[in-house]
């Protein structure tokens, strides 16, 4: 037999994934916070097992999908970083191995016959 908790507790899971699979991060505290509650819950109180492992593989899914947004998170900063970085000038290799800064031009309007 179901409880309120675990329904309330599926239900957060699915809104969880969907605001993941949606890029809406700014969600994820507050449900973290609920998530921790119900889980309490469950935890004092167990339920049926065939409900918990169902809410254990919803959980999972849910932190994979946590994680692929969090490298793609970090793989953007690296991308952002790495413009940055082109935009203060480039750094090439000499023939001689040294590293050399070639500088970045001043935008300048550039007039061709």
């Amino acid at each position: 037999m179901r409880k309120p908790t675990e329904d309330a507790l599926l239900a957060l899971l699915q809104e969880e994934r969907a605001a993941l699979r949606t890029g809406d991060l700014t969600a994820l505290p507050t449900f973290a916070a609920q998530k921790l509650v119900l889980v309490e819950d469950i935890r004092v109180h167990p339920r049926n097992p065939q409900l918990i492992d169902r809410i254990t593989r919803d959980l999972n899914r849910n932190a994979g999908l946590l994680a692929a947004a969090m490298d793609g998170i970090t793989a953007a900063q690296q991308r952002l970083g790495a413009l940055r970085a082109v935009r203060n000038g480039l750094s090439v290799y000499t023939a001689g191995g040294d590293r050399q800064t070639v500088a970045q031009r001043p935008d300048t309007l550039e007039r061709k016959a």
